[in-house]
């Protein structure tokens, strides 16, 4: 069963459009299926380095998670259908052999020493040290970019 995201209503699996609103659940993972997309890796490749390198980019994650990560042969988990292909499309470039795998769920748990970032809404990694840093520059950067607007519509009135 799908659930519509916009009205709630109980759809079959093999339904294209809401039967109650018409939305597209094209995009929508089944409830049958677990919770999302995960990206399976088959072969690593002869770049593990970069490939590493991908899953901490995408995921945003410490270094030692995304080599677990890549070393239990689940980049990730819980991504939503496309996400989940646009990691395979950066694993192949990189030389991995990787595939999206409806409800693959990963035996790496993500670090408790994570916190989302109010601005942006990303979970930053804190263990590093790294990740806290450049989530402080990116409240900064939005704040800034806050107050900029506030002041240039308050010089236009």
């Amino acid at each position: 069963m799908r659930k519509c995201p916009f009205c709630d209503f109980e759809n079959e699996d093999d339904d294209d459009k809401c039967l109650a609103c018409g939305a597209d659940l094209s995009m929508v993972v089944s409830e049958a299926k677990g919770d999302g997309y995960g990206v399976k890796i088959t072969n690593v490749g002869p770049n593990k380095i970069s490939v590493i390198k991908e899953i901490k980019e995408h995921l945003n994650c410490g270094l030692e998670e995304a080599k677990k990560r890549c070393e239990s042969g689940v980049a990730a988990d819980k991504l939503s259908e496309i996400d989940a292909e646009i990691l395979v499309e950066k694993l192949q470039k990189v030389g991995a052999e990787a595939m999206a795998v409806p409800g693959l769920k990963s035996p790496v748990q993500a670090s408790d020493a994570s916190s989302s970032n109010i601005i942006t809404g990303k979970e930053t990694n804190v263990g590093g040290g790294l990740g806290l840093i450049r989530g402080i520059i990116a409240a900064i950067i939005s704040l800034c970019s806050i107050i900029t607007a506030i002041m240039y519509l308050a010089m236009s009135c």
